[in-house]
């Protein structure tokens, strides 16, 4: 149980076929907030479980754009990418605003890795930040395409994509959150 007030039926949808033709109740989201880090974070990208690894660099991207480090902002993403990120700089931070909280780091969806010795050769992937509050209460998500490590091409190291996404809080029928509004920084990748 996360809280004891919640126990029931929360929501209800009635299909048919595909469409959704009738709902009733709400979605509760229930997550626990996590704090940005107070200070740049020491990465260390060739931790075996690169997961850690992961989560490290994007606290560390949203510590610099939260502490208005257009330096630190820009220098994550890749030389390929850096002028259109550098362009949009000032509008993601008003469109953002002062972050409060975001309650995950989704590392998941990785395109895999090479690891030799006690390093990786290549590892990359989407990373999706969750719940993004802001001091007004906007909720936020940002999807990342990184490549963290690529040791025969380092200029393609960096984030390559972003695309952050002012959402509604609740919870649609498919259990994702309704999109208000969509910044977005460099294309998607082709398959590398």
């Amino acid at each position: 149980k996360f809280d004891e007030n919640d126990v029931g039926i929360q929501y209800i949808s009635l299909y048919k076929d595909d469409k959704l033709i009738k709902e009733a109740g709400k979605i509760l989201e229930q997550y626990e907030p996590q704090k940005l880090p107070d200070k740049e974070i020491e990465e260390d990208i060739n931790k075996i479980d690169s997961g850690y690894a992961r989560q490290e660099y994007i606290q560390n991207f949203l510590f610099y754009l939260n502490n208005d480090d257009a330096g630190g902002y820009e220098g994550k993403f890749r030389s390929s990418t850096r002028d259109k990120a550098k362009e949009k700089y000032k509008e993601i931070r008003n469109f953002i605003g002062e972050i409060e909280s975001y309650s995950h780091i989704d590392v998941s969806a990785s395109d895999g890795g090479s690891w030799k010795y006690d390093h990786w050769e290549k590892m990359s992937g989407y990373v999706t930040a969750y719940d993004i509050l802001n001091t007004k209460g906007e909720r936020f998500e940002i999807t990342f395409y990184v490549v963290f490590a690529d040791a025969s091409h380092k200029s393609k190291e960096g984030i390559s994509y972003i695309e952050i996404r002012k959402v509604e809080d609740g919870l649609n029928d498919e259990f994702e959150h309704k999109v208000i509004d969509t910044i977005t920084v460099g294309q998607k990748p082709a398959e590398e």
